[in-house]
């Protein structure tokens, strides 16, 4: 069975550039025990939202 490694970095937003993109909210659950099973539902900045396995 694959690792996952979740990494969280700090960022300076001073040194961001001035004008981002939108970005989409995201929501992560779990199915089961043996095997994982991750469910993503991503909420896109238009309010569209769709499910990834």
């Amino acid at each position: 069975m694959g690792l996952e490694i979740e990494r969280k970095f700090l960022v300076k937003k001073e040194l961001l550039p001035k004008q981002l993109p939108e970005g989409d909210e995201l929501e992560q659950g779990y199915l089961s025990v043996e095997p994982t099973v991750r469910v993503r539902l991503v909420t896109g900045h238009d309010g569209t939202r769709h499910a990834e396995l």
